[in-house]
């Protein structure tokens, strides 16, 4: 294959997991002109010096630049492009772990999209909040060029000419230091890019599974949403109105949580608990949504904490 591929990763604080990373990493399959790993590393503990020592055979090479408490996720990922050769470039959080055939893949489906997320199994115990997960991501799936098609996959796989003609620092932002994936599918879909979604190849990562925890981290969510559109406050108050219409009369959740699943091609999810399942989420998450906006405006909810590594 005569394609080039830059894989970038930021790790902060990641010590515990990025040796596991690592060695599926090593399991990729690079049949490719030029294969490059990039770690963007940094902490407080030895995130860095176990990343400048991780030694990997099938990448033609492997860089780990540093990672400064400043830079945040966003300056660690606009460091590790500027640095990236690639024709495509991948960006995979460092608790992620991917197929063998991942790379092949998302390059395959880069030549039909100007950038993808990827198909995802969640890290957690099956039941009640893996079926959540499950579900949340093939409604994604089911209509890819969205804006969620890249929230949750816990990748983002990009041409470089895209990166290029965008500009790789507009692809990031100040106003929040959350929803960097939220962000760039603004940013793509402002651009007119096509988004798709790579049912092929599959990562595993860790979801929470505790559902105060989840709600919580719907609200750190819902905060970067509110920062990122706070200059637009018309788009704040119209989704505020719809999360408390939603609310106030949970029969249209129903509804609407029942039509985005008749979507679903695997209809063995169209059962009575999964439409529970996802009416329950659906819920107490535009419930959340409603407190967290209601909360922002009127100066109530603290500002959230910048993303150091640790995804919730």
């Amino acid at each position: 294959m005569n394609e080039t591929l830059s894989i970038i990763i930021p790790a902060w604080n990641e010590q515990k997991v990025i040796l596991e990373t690592s060695e599926f990493l090593r399991r990729l399959k690079l049949p490719f002109k030029y294969s490059e790993l990039i770690f963007v590393a940094g902490g407080t503990d030895n995130t860095y010096i176990i990343c400048k020592e991780i030694k990997l055979e099938n990448f033609d090479k492997v860089f780990t630049l540093k990672q400064n408490l400043g830079d945040f996720k966003s300056g660690a990922l606009i460091k590790g492009i500027k640095k990236a050769k690639g024709d495509y470039i991948s960006l995979i959080d460092a608790d992620t772990i991917v197929s063998s055939n991942f790379a092949i893949e998302i390059v395959k489906f880069l030549k039909k999209f100007d950038a993808v997320g990827c198909n995802y199994l969640p890290k957690i115990q099956k039941g009640f909040i893996y079926n959540h997960h499950i579900i949340s991501k093939l409604i994604w799936a089911s209509n890819p060029n969205n804006l969620s098609s890249l929230l949750g996959a816990a990748t983002i796989s990009l041409k470089r000419e895209i990166i290029n003609e965008i500009g790789v620092e507009n692809f990031f932002t100040n106003k929040s230091t959350a929803g960097v994936d939220y962000y760039m599918s603004m940013v793509l879909k402002k651009n007119n890019k096509k988004l798709g979604f790579v049912n092929t190849a599959c990562v595993i990562t860790p979801r929470l599974d505790n559902t105060r925890f989840l709600l919580k981290g719907t609200n750190r969510w819902y905060s970067a949403f509110y920062d990122l559109h706070k200059d637009n406050k018309r788009i704040i108050i119209i989704e505020m109105f719809l999360g408390a219409i939603l609310v106030l009369f949970p029969p249209i959740i129903f509804l609407y949580v029942l039509n985005k699943m008749m979507k679903i091609p695997n209809k063995k999810y169209l059962k009575n608990k999964h439409i529970f399942t996802m009416f329950f989420f659906e819920f107490f998450e535009n419930l959340q949504k409603v407190r967290t906006f209601l909360g922002k405006l009127t100066k109530k909810v603290e500002t959230i904490g910048h993303f150091k590594g640790s995804r919730y």
